[in-house]
């Protein structure tokens, strides 16, 4: 069974937003990595900003045009 295009674009979004997410939590991971290393606290300014929905959407975007090429 094929899917509609509004399960396609919906699935595009939660990949984009999954792959965003990994992205930041993996950034995240790295600097309380190092700040343990460091023997340092983290600063606010080092933790990065979570992706916001316009990131997601542009992501999305991304994809969408990825997939779109023949």
């Amino acid at each position: 069974m094929s899917k509609t295009p509004y399960e396609i674009r919906l699935e595009l979004l939660k990949m984009a937003q999954d792959q965003l997410n990994q992205r930041y939590y993996q950034k995240t991971n790295i600097i309380q990595q190092n700040a343990s290393i460091r023997n340092e606290q983290i600063s606010l300014t080092e933790i990065p900003e979570f992706p916001s929905t316009k990131e997601i959407l542009f992501e999305a975007d991304v994809l969408k045009t990825f997939i779109d090429k023949q």
